[in-house]
């Protein structure tokens, strides 16, 4: 075969590598120089495979580049200049997913149009909270979008965020729900449960006055002050409404359930008895932290319940989108939080799923994605707030967007979010390099009083 796909490809990294030099010694190296030398063996071995060359050596398998269009932007609306994604999908090829995880990265990362650090970054605004993602920049942290789930959760992020031009359905969750586990638990990827065996949140810290009366407000969810305690006779955990699915409530015995009260409970398949010793998981009993108590999600008794739910939920959306003066911002927020307090898909990810499906919704209807400042809000806010919160997010995310343009994709991370006063204060508070060692758990609570502090010192 031609040698000119080898020699193409080594000019091209090399003058990659040569671009990611110059950010290093500018303090902006991006997640593109820390895989350079990871993307070189891979890259000479794809050039290596290549089936098909024309006669002026470019390679012809895989997607050609896709150009971002700056005339997609609707000007009254200050919409995403990107906009929905149109580009052909990569993972629709036979064997992506057998594909090394980097080389699906750098295909979702081109078909997304992500070309530079800054629209890295930009993605990243909807992916990553602001107490990890900008403490992960200051401090010069290697690929900060892997320290929770590894290069795939990157991966699942870009390839669930594709879906952009379907009606509100289930199908639609189903999808996006599959293409977010489909790396991580492929067993249960696009599965719905709603029928928890336990189904709880254990709190980090007591909630305060206005994250209760959310709480309060939310027709799904359920507050149990800690510290709970199976001990001495047991806890049931029941319908809010006897015989309704949804939200549950959870009632101390005074005695020992008889056999008989055991029975009952057993043929209600929305109620689960809790004996002393623990409450019952999937795999027995266990003791999660309770000290600051317990968000008790709904249970909707089966999968045929918890879906018709869901239909509820596009049904309601799909109406009211269309109604004259609809806020699309409410609307999207409203749908948003239905969706993460239902937490009826089976797995993890839940918020990811539902904050897709947001961001859905307002590029659909013309608006900014919302890259909102903290996750944990859209429980814990009333409605309204919510709503607020995730307005302000879209606007801040175009805000970005309307910089990185104005600068034409010349721009770092911590230029791109004004970081730079920020990394200052951390360098002098002698903060840690590389905080956040990838796969281990890192305290959102240690971060988020980090992060309030950098941000308020003068």
């Amino acid at each position: 075969m031609s040698e000119a796909p080898l020699v193409d490809a080594g000019r091209a990294l090399l003058r990659r590598m040569r671009d990611d030099m110059v950010e290093v010694l500018a303090h902006r190296a991006g997640p593109r120089m820390q895989r350079t030398l990871g993307d070189l063996a891979e890259e000479v071995r794809e050039t290596e495979r290549m089936s098909a060359v024309d006669q002026d050596g470019r390679e012809l398998i895989g997607d050609p580049p896709v150009a971002r269009d700056p005339t997609a932007a609707n000007s009254d609306s200050g919409a995403d200049a990107r906009g929905p994604v149109h580009a052909p999908d990569p993972t629709a090829a036979d064997g992506f997913l057998d594909l090394p995880i980097e080389e699906q990265i750098r295909r979702l990362e081109a078909a997304h149009g992500i070309r530079t650090d800054a629209d890295w970054a930009l993605e990243m605004s909807l992916f990553m909270e602001d107490k990890f993602r900008d403490i992960g920049y200051i401090s010069g942290q290697p690929r900060p979008e892997t320290i929770f789930d590894g290069p795939e959760g990157w991966a699942s992020w870009l390839d669930a965020r594709r879906n952009l031009d379907r009606d509100m359905s289930v199908d639609l969750m189903g999808e996006i729900h599959r293409r977010l586990q489909i790396r991580h638990s492929p067993e249960i990827a696009g599965q719905m449960g709603g029928i928890p065996m336990l189904g709880i949140g254990s709190l980090r810290r007591p909630l305060s006055r206005s994250e209760l009366a959310a709480i309060e407000e939310n027709p799904l969810l359920t507050h149990v002050s800690g510290p709970v305690r199976t001990e001495p006779y047991g806890l049931v955990f029941e319908p809010e409404i006897a015989g309704r699915p949804g939200a549950r409530t959870v009632r101390r015995l005074d005695a020992l359930p008889t056999a008989e009260q055991l029975a009952a409970i057993a043929d209600d398949p929305l109620s689960t008895y809790h004996p002393p010793g623990g409450l019952v998981g999937q795999h027995g009993q266990i003791n999660p932290p309770t000290e600051n108590g317990l968000i008790i999600y709904p249970h909707f008794g089966s999968v045929e319940n918890a879906r018709a739910f869901h239909e509820e939920l596009c049904d309601w959306y799909n109406a009211a989108k269309v109604e004259p003066g609809s806020d699309p911002y409410r609307l999207a927020a409203e749908f948003q939080q239905r969706l993460i307090s239902a937490h009826a898909w089976q797995g993890d990810f839940h918020g990811r799923h539902s904050r897709i499906l947001m961001n859905l919704g307002l590029e659909q209807a013309g608006r900014s994605p919302s890259a909102v400042a903290v996750f944990d809000h859209d429980m814990l806010t009333s409605s309204s707030q919510w709503a607020a919160e995730v307005e302000a997010g879209s606007a801040r995310y175009r805000q970005w967007q309307n910089k990185l343009e104005a600068a034409g994709g010349d721009i770092g991370p911590v230029d791109l979010f004004d970081l730079g006063p920020m990394r200052q204060r951390y360098r002098e508070m002698g903060g840690e390099p590389s905080p956040f060692p990838p796969g281990e758990w890192h305290d959102g609570d240690k971060y988020e009083r980090l992060h309030a502090q950098l941000r308020s010192m003068p």
